[in-house]
């Protein structure tokens, strides 16, 4: 079914177990004027009901990336005016609203009907959940369920100048965060940092945030500071206090 909108279609698709999506397309070329009101209106996908469970999530804000595990486990986040996540235990089939809790006070308070949740998900390598809930005014919080998102833990902040988008997990409870050649890791799931003494890196490159493979390895892609298409690869296999370009496989 499609109905009008000022020029801008939107379209309802029914999938199997009867939930509702909802997408909207761009105006066409035989509309232009149409283009405020789709600007205003454009989600990449909006939920409006979630069968079979009878809960409701009324599709007030765009949905983010999907997250999933070999086990059909799944969850996704996005814009609303609650922080929440929808999970799935059997791959997408069914959906349940999972509310992320946070502390009253976290955020900036706004006027009751204008406040905006931006809730961001990372599944941890083994059962956690990592979320970061942010508002309108920029203030974010961190937080980690280790039950499915049925309990929260606050995060203390990630340790300047790093951020909690440079963490990196080794587990559920080793992370790393680096940023500007800076480097510090948790043992405790992100509730303590300590800093890492990192020998000098190489001139003329910045060093991007590392990708844990476990607890002595990681890599980190280099990018050159006077030609910004120019790029390496850095690797570490001492738990980030040494860092060696090495060399990257061409395709082909």
């Amino acid at each position: 079914m499609e109905q009008g909108t000022g020029g801008c279609r939107t379209r309802e698709r029914r999938l199997t177990g009867n939930p509702r999506l909802t997408s909207s397309t761009p105006p066409t070329a035989r509309s232009p004027s149409s283009a405020a009101c789709c600007a205003s209106i454009r989600r990449l996908m909006q939920v409006e009901r979630v069968w079979p469970s009878g809960a409701y999530w009324v599709g007030r804000g765009g949905m983010g990336a999907l997250a999933f595990k070999s086990s059909g486990q799944g969850w996704t986040a996005g814009v609303g005016d609650q922080p929440s996540l929808l999970g799935t235990v059997d791959g997408g089939s069914s959906w349940r609203s999972t509310a992320v809790e946070i502390p009253p006070g976290a955020l900036s308070a706004l006027p009751e009907g204008t406040q905006v949740f931006i809730t961001q998900l990372t599944l941890m390598p083994q059962r956690g959940i990592f979320a970061v809930v942010s508002d309108l005014t920029g203030d974010l919080i961190g937080l980690t369920s280790m039950d499915s998102g049925q309990t929260w833990r606050t995060l203390a902040p990630a340790p300047e100048p790093t951020r909690y988008a440079d963490i990196s997990f080794a587990d559920d409870t080793h992370w790393w965060a680096s940023r500007y050649g800076y480097l510090f890791k948790t043992s405790d799931g992100g509730q303590t940092w300590q800093r890492v003494g990192v020998k000098p890196l190489l001139g003329d490159w910045n060093y991007q945030p590392a990708h844990v493979i476990d607890s002595m390895h990681a890599w980190s892609q280099m990018i050159s500071t006077a030609h910004s298409t120019d790029s390496a690869l850095a690797m570490t296999s001492d738990g980030g206090v040494t860092w060696t370009s090495v060399n990257v496989p061409r395709p082909g």
